[in-house]
């Protein structure tokens, strides 16, 4: 076990039978206020779950660049960083793995993006040039990329979200116009709104990862 930075601790703990073990928002709380044997029952109850789903989102290549173990420990100490800030809670009667496994997930998905990136010369993805999407992605990254486009356009209207995926599968603009029924100006200004929509979901999400 390790972390620092500053989620602090190295150390480990002794299995505790399941019967006895704390609540999470217990464990949370003792961790906050001082209880560093608080990380490790946390760490015991999450590290193996928590490695297993970092090794199923990274494929061979990837593997070749960073360890499932590194992106752990990122995650961890993002974690025990959020939570002793208090940014970060498990509110009662919950668990932490909700938020552990979208960090991770979140994490696995930056290192991809940081590879994408150096390897495609820093291809852009924009609505405006779908071909952009298609280079950017490769056979072993489309699962990843999939998932990833489902839950950026998620927030949007399903009209909305017919027309960003239209747009993304090479339509034009007249014909997207055509398919749905809609003007041409119409599907233009909802082009540029989802645009802007999604332009500000990344930024905040990687604000929110420079926190992390």
């Amino acid at each position: 076990m390790l972390f620092c930075e500053d989620g602090s601790h190295v150390g480990s703990s002794l299995k505790v039978p399941m019967s006895s073990q704390p609540s999470d928002d217990l464990l949370v709380d003792r961790f906050r206020n001082g209880d560093e044997r608080a990380a490790d029952d946390l760490y015991e109850r999450y590290a193996h779950r928590l490695i297993g789903l970092i090794a199923s989102r990274m494929n061979e290549r990837l593997r070749t660049r960073t360890e499932p173990e590194d992106v752990l420990q990122s995650v961890l100490r993002s974690v025990f960083m959020g939570v002793r800030s208090g940014q970060y809670n498990a509110p009662e009667g919950a668990t932490l793995w909700n938020l552990m496994s979208v960090i991770a997930v979140r994490k696995v998905r930056n290192h991809y993006r940081a590879m994408l990136t150096q390897r495609r010369g820093a291809k852009v993805f924009s609505l405006d040039d779908p071909e952009s999407w298609d280079e950017a992605i490769d056979d072993e990254s489309l699962q990843l990329f999939e998932t990833s486009f489902r839950e950026l356009i998620e927030p949007l209207r399903a009209d909305e979200q017919q027309i960003v995926t239209l747009r993304l599968q090479m339509h034009t603009v007249e014909e997207i116009a055509q398919i749905i029924g809609r003007s041409r100006r119409s599907v233009e200004r909802i082009l540029q709104n989802c645009r802007s929509r999604l332009t500000q979901q990344l930024s905040q999400a990687d604000r929110n990862e420079t926190t992390e």
